[in-house]
């Protein structure tokens, strides 16, 4: 987004105006005779790929099942909507050329109107923001889970910041909903100021333990506002 804010002028002067972005492409791979996988039909998804059972009618066993439901794909469907097929599908890293013009009129047909370009940008910036929703609801599942283990006492030593963004990247790249790669980065750019967070936290109690608090005490700022107030975007 801040590329097209920067570029404006030059955006307003050439509706061809491109970028380079970075999508996912899925992709089947063929397996060698022998290797058995358990992919959902209904999601185009691998749930497991190397799984011990060939026989359709014994996915039911598979350790991607629990209680009759697949654990891993997008939809969490029925064992029976699983297949061991002769391939996988994989998921790679793209960089394509678009151009303004074309994201335009994708919002346009979106919409059902002609939008200017501050009205595009004000498209882009809703995406963001729901990304930026989706991401703080997860986070807020993970802290709520860890904050209740914790007080019955099943999980002693609770999560730390950086170690709920942990799970959270690995279950975004596992299960590969749409959006996930963009999810990732973002949550990757957390990490990064949870991580700050964390020295920071570790300076102050080191402090305390010297005798050198000031007098100046800052209000604590939960890590996950908005994404433009955490980032300055």
């Amino acid at each position: 987004m801040k590329l097209f804010e920067d570029n404006k002028s030059i955006i307003a002067d050439n509706n061809d105006f491109t970028y380079v972005v970075q999508t996912t492409h899925q992709e089947k791979r063929d397996l060698p005779r022998g290797i058995h996988v358990t992919n959902c039909i209904n999601c185009h998804f691998t749930c497991h790929d190397n799984c011990a059972y060939a026989n359709d009618d014994e996915k039911i066993n598979c350790c991607a099942m629990n209680d009759g439901y697949c654990t891993i794909c997008p939809d969490r469907c029925f064992w029976q909507q699983h297949a061991n097929t002769p391939y996988i599908f994989t998921y790679n890293l793209v960089e394509e050329t678009k151009t303004y013009s074309e994201m335009k009129n994708k919002y346009e047909e979106a919409s059902g109107k002609i939008l200017s370009q501050e009205q595009v940008l004000d498209q882009m910036g809703e995406e963001l923001n729901e990304m930026v929703d989706t991401i703080e609801d997860m986070m807020i599942v993970v802290r709520d889970c860890n904050t209740r283990l914790a007080a019955i006492a099943l999980r002693p030593n609770p999560l730390s910041l950086v170690e709920h963004i942990d799970l959270m990247i690995e279950n975004e790249k596992m299960t590969k909903k749409k959006g996930w790669y963009e999810r990732v980065q973002t949550l990757h750019r957390f990490r990064k100021r949870a991580m700050v967070t964390n020295e920071v936290e570790h300076f102050h109690r080191e402090a305390k333990n010297l005798g050198m608090i000031g007098k100046k005490i800052q209000n604590k700022r939960t890590v996950f506002k908005r994404f433009k107030d955490l980032f300055g975007w």
